[in-house]
This record gives C-alpha cells, sequence and structure tokens, in this order.
C-alpha cells in the first residue's frame, strides 16, 4: 500500500464489512461455486482449519491456500487496523453491509461525497452477484480451475487464435466453439444456492474467537457493533475501550 501511495498519493479506499457469522459462510460458498473450496458443508470446512493450516486437506484446485484460513479471514479488525494504519483513516471510507440493505441511497450518496463525484440519483437497486450452487462438483472446477495441463493446452489455443486472427483477420473457429460450449456449459450446471448452514457449535466457537477482535474494529471505526456475533462484541466492548484507551 505505501508503493500505490506514492504512486497515487491522493487514492482514497472504500471498505465494506459484514457480520463474520454472515460473511464467513457467504465467503465458503462463492469459493465453493468458484472450485476453490470443495467441502459442501460449512461447519466441516471450519473444522478442517487447523488440518488446512499445517498444508493438508487442501483442494488441488485451490488457487491460493489462505483462501481457505476462515479464522484467519474472519479477524475484520486486525484487517481494518492494519489498513488504516498504513494508509491513514482520512483516506478510507468504511460502509457495512448492513447499511447497504437498509439504506442503499444513502450509502450512494456518501461515496459519491467521499469520492469527490457530482451527487446524482442512484440506478436502480437491483441485486448483484446472486448466491450461486453447482449441479455436479467435479465439472465446475474443471470449469472454473482446471487441471495445470488443461490451463496451458487453453492458453496455447487463445495464442494460436491471436496468430490466425492478426493473419486472416478472424478468430479461430474452434476456439469459438470452445468458448461457446464452456459458457453454455457454465450456464446448465449453475443452480441457486441454497440458504448456508452454520452447527450452533461452530457458531458459538465463531462468536467466542473473533468477539474481542469486532469489539477493536467497533471502537477503531467508532461504530456500535455490538449487535455483530450475536451480540457477544457487546459484552466485550467496555474493557477494549479501556485497553485502547490506556495503550493509546
Amino acid at each position: 500500500m505505501r508503493s500505490l501511495l506514492r504512486i497515487w498519493p491522493d487514492a482514497r479506499f472504500i471498505v465494506m464489512l459484514r457480520d463474520p457469522l454472515e460473511m464467513l459462510p457467504s465467503l465458503h460458498q462463492r469459493l465453493l461455486y468458484l472450485g476453490d473450496e470443495a467441502e459442501t458443508d460449512f461447519g466441516a470446512a471450519w473444522r478442517l482449519i487447523g488440518q488446512r493450516a499445517a498444508g493438508r486437506g487442501i483442494p488441488r484446485s485451490c488457487v491460493d491456500p489462505r483462501l481457505l484460513r476462515y479464522d484467519r479471514i474472519g479477524r475484520l479488525g486486525e484487517h481494518v487496523c492494519k489498513f488504516l494504519d498504513v494508509v491513514g483513516d482520512h483516506r478510507c471510507l468504511v460502509i457495512l453491509h448492513e447499511d447497504l440493505a437498509a439504506d442503499c441511497a444513502g450509502v450512494y450518496r456518501r461515496v459519491q461525497q467521499f469520492v469527490g463525484l457530482t451527487p446524482v440519483e442512484p440506478p436502480e437497486r437491483r441485486i448483484h452477484r446472486e448466491s450461486f450452487s453447482y449441479r455436479i462438483g467435479w465439472l465446475q472446477r474443471l470449469l472454473y480451475r482446471p487441471p495445470i495441463v488443461t490451463r496451458a493446452l487453453v492458453r496455447r489455443a487463445n495464442n494460436a487464435d491471436a496468430v490466425i486472427s492478426v493473419r486472416n483477420a478472424r478468430s479461430s473457429s474452434i476456439g469459438r466453439a470452445a468458448r461457446k460450449l464452456r459458457r453454455q456449459l457454465v450456464r446448465w450446471n449453475r443452480v441457486p444456492a441454497p440458504p448456508p448452514f452454520m452447527p450452533p457449535d461452530v457458531r458459538a466457537e465463531i462468536c467466542d474467537l473473533f468477539a474481542d477482535d469486532i469489539a477493536r474494529l467497533s471502537v477503531r471505526i467508532d461504530r456500535d457493533l455490538g449487535h455483530w456475533l450475536d451480540g457477544a462484541v457487546g459484552a466485550r466492548m467496555p474493557p477494549i475501550r479501556d485497553i485502547l484507551r490506556r495503550t493509546g
């Protein structure tokens, strides 16, 4: 980030935050769809964290094992505080997902004001990136996270298409057909995702694990997040405020 600020010293940043009890199952669902996660049950995926931290139980199709560390990703307070320490609070607009859901137009106006745009009416509200699942797991991973050999063949075909396009001013019909087939398979294999389920013991563990971290986040961004994590944050707020006051 420091390198980025040297290039764009007037850069501004927008951060959207969501209660980890909602964010983590949503992330798990997204990673499943993209082929980075193979365990369809979030509770089971959460219990695999220890193995995966040691490098075991990681799907071969996962592009970055850090994506599966739900226990690290959910530490929003730690991540946001580090980010703000580098870029400065004045450069960053923090938005809560619940605010966007409750008052989309109001958040839209705040964003325009923050980045210095002339106020305009917000676009018609509609759902973006709905939650999807798939019919066949191996086909989904093949389409989104193909094996290395397959990726090499695709790159070679794309390069060949580029050469043919330059020489003949048209793309390879084989390449076009392959891309069309992939789009059709993606659409066919896509189905609405079921509502995420979190076992009560996993839910309680997440609340206990992240409560202090989210309390620290609440203080840093000056927003009452006491209702997050099923209210577990509220019980941690007074001691966290005292600690921060003593440490400055």
